[in-house]
């Protein structure tokens, strides 16, 4: 679990380092919010 905390819209370059993590760990990279005390995932 990666904790990461943005109050604004996601960098240009997001899309790039979801990549290159997914390469470097060789998982999915899930992004999940947490909305009315529960958690759901972002497209």
């Amino acid at each position: 679990m990666i904790d990461v905390k943005t109050s604004g819209p996601v960098s240009r370059d997001f899309p790039l380092r979801r990549k290159l993590f997914e390469q470097q760990h060789g998982a999915e990279l899930v992004v999940m919010t947490k909305k009315k005390g529960k958690w759901v995932r972002r497209r």
